[in-house]
């Protein structure tokens, strides 16, 4: 295991009821290495780094962790309510949700996602900083909805 930003070295697990807090998370009973506590620790205590890396550990597979919908949603929603004050973070994971949704096939949601992170774009950063992938992202969005519409009898 190598998360690229949260580095696990010297880290005592401290709060053993928040782990078991995002080890049943609505309800589903999650299993997972346990070498992978201290960084859900840090994540289910507001680490924002450590949200974003599981997010896409859990959304792309990484890291020794399966693929799994429901955790990437779970750490994307974090991502979310952490960003609420930070319009360049707010942007960047309405941008994580979209492809998020595209990548697990829901396209009504993914454009949702990118209409947000496109309108935090315009409204509050400044043309250098916006991330144009954002764009290509939600064609590819449009493009797989219209297809999936097409095949409806």
């Amino acid at each position: 295991m190598n998360f690229q930003y949260y580095k696990l070295k010297n880290h005592k697990i401290g709060n053993i009821k928040t782990i078991q807090n995002v080890l049943t998370i609505g309800g589903k009973s999650v299993f997972l290495d346990s070498k992978y506590l201290p960084v859900i620790e840090a994540a289910e205590n507001g680490d924002i780094t450590a949200i974003a890396e599981l997010a896409e550990a859990f959304r792309d597979g990484r890291q020794g962790l399966k693929r799994n919908y429901f955790l990437a949603r779970h750490y994307t929603n974090l991502m979310q309510e952490n960003a609420k004050r930070n319009l360049i973070l707010a942007e960047e994971a309405y941008r994580n949700s979209g492809f998020l949704e595209l990548s697990f096939g829901n396209f009504e949601n993914a454009i949702e996602d990118y209409k947000k992170a496109i309108y935090i774009m315009h409204q509050h950063l400044p043309f250098e900083e916006w991330e144009f992938r954002t764009y290509k992202n939600m064609a590819k969005a449009v493009e797989s909805l219209l297809k999936e519409e097409d095949k409806k009898p």
